[in-house]
């Protein structure tokens, strides 16, 4: 009976440790939720999510970090070495009207455009 009562308490203290530090966090959420838009006036700042915070301890600057993501996310696809089965998924996702029905040429002109 003492390994059963010893048991609900332990169970009980560790489910109000578990409540208290949601409340802890809900506490902190809501006091981020009431930072003023802009640091001081005239600059603006930016909203970075949690996980980009961790990836930006490397001491770069958050310009040099947008230019690198951007550069990586535009690179040139040659449509031409491509074939028709691989092409035609592509327009469709890009809602190419009457993608199933064009030939390749159509293809690749529609989705260089």
């Amino acid at each position: 009976m003492k390994n059963i009562l010893k048991i609900a308490v332990e169970a009980i203290a560790t489910l109000s440790l578990i409540a208290l530090l949601g409340l802890v966090a809900a506490f902190a959420f809501t006091l981020l939720a009431l930072l003023p838009a802009n640091a001081s006036e005239g600059t603006a700042t930016r909203y970075l999510p949690p996980t980009a915070i961790y990836t930006l301890a490397a001491a770069k600057p958050l310009e040099e970090i947008t230019i690198e993501v951007l550069s990586t996310v535009v690179e040139a696809v040659d449509y031409s070495k491509m074939t028709t089965r691989d092409l035609r998924p592509m327009a469709r996702d890009r809602h190419v009207p009457k993608w199933n029905k064009l030939n390749k040429q159509a293809l690749v002109e529609a989705l260089s455009a």
